[in-house]
Formats: structure tokens, sequence, C-alpha cells
């Protein structure tokens, strides 16, 4: 099993300058999890910076609203590595990263991230780079490890129409019901 295992589309998002390869296929994803037996969620970013919150406010969310059992929720903040032990020893078949992103669209956008082009980033605001991380898990775990970027509001209170529509989408996602 790789890592992101996602197929190219050709749209991209930039984020620190760069160009990152996405694609949009949210269905196909709600399909893979729908049979998945155990799925550890890490909501990342920065709660201190709007720009940097959506995946931390749709972590909190899933984790209010869960109750399948199938889904263990973490706040990684920006050291998602801090939890790779707690995350080995749940032995997930599917790992989710959730963080914002410059996706150069409306905010709210939700999109799965490429793990390829991402590689080629220079290191972000995280204290560990995701590529590196998410290759440990897989490696450790045998687990498909996906990312989701969220287009963040460029508002002060991070809190727009758009933010809790992708917030909603997301909960609908992972909690079924």
């Amino acid at each position: 099993m790789g890592f992101f295992d996602c197929e190219l589309t050709g749209r991209s998002f930039k984020k620190f300058g760069r160009s990152v390869a996405v694609r949009s296929d949210i269905n196909s994803l709600k399909r893979e999890l729908a049979i998945a037996k155990k799925v550890v969620i890490l909501g990342i970013g920065n709660e201190l910076y709007h720009t940097d919150s959506p995946g931390l406010l749709v972590a909190e969310e899933i984790r209010k609203r869960d109750s399948s059992g199938k889904y263990q929720v973490f706040l990684a903040g920006t050291a998602p590595e801090n939890l790779t032990g707690k995350i080995r020893e749940l032995s997930p078949s599917y790992v989710i990263f959730i963080d914002a992103a410059d996706l150069g669209k409306a905010p709210g956008s939700i999109e799965i991230i490429e793990k390829e082009r991402i590689a080629r980033l220079t290191p972000s605001t995280h204290n560990l780079p995701l590529t590196l991380l998410a290759d440990y898990l897989t490696k450790e775990t045998g687990c498909k490890v996906i990312m989701l970027g969220i287009e963040p509001e460029n508002n002060p209170n991070g809190k727009g129409s758009s933010g809790r529509r992708a917030i909603k989408k997301l909960v609908a996602l992972f909690c079924q019901g």
C-alpha cells in the first residue's frame, strides 16, 4: 500500500510559493472509508492563526459527532509526529491528515493532495515535513495515508460561511448518520 495513493488530475495549489498537484475525488474516499476497519484522523494546524486552523476545527467537530467507533481523532497541532507511538499502537488501516492549504480556490474548497508533489515542498510550519511522517506511518503500520487540504478563509475570525460549509462537508464524509 502506498502513501497517498492518489491519481493526478492536473490541478494544483500553492503552499509556500510552490505548486502542488491535487485531486478532488471525495466520493471515492467516502467509499474507501466505508469499508475501512480503523481510521486515525489527525487535525493539523496552529490554532493561533485562523488561516492555519481549519484542520483542527474539522477534527474537533468529527470528534464531537462520530458515534461509529471507527475513528480515532487527534488534534495534532503543529507537531503530529508526537502521536506516532499512539498511531502505531492503534495499527489503523488509514491515517487521514487534515490541514489548511493554499489551493488557489475559493475559501472552503477541499482537495485530496498528491504526495509526490508535496515531497518537493520546502519545510512547512510543521516541525517535521508531513511526507516524512506519512512515509514512517506507512512503513510502521502498513496504513494508507491521505492528505486533505482545506482552502482557509482570509478573514480575522476564520469563521465565515465558507469555512463552516467545509467543516460540515468533511464531518458528513466521516460521520454518516
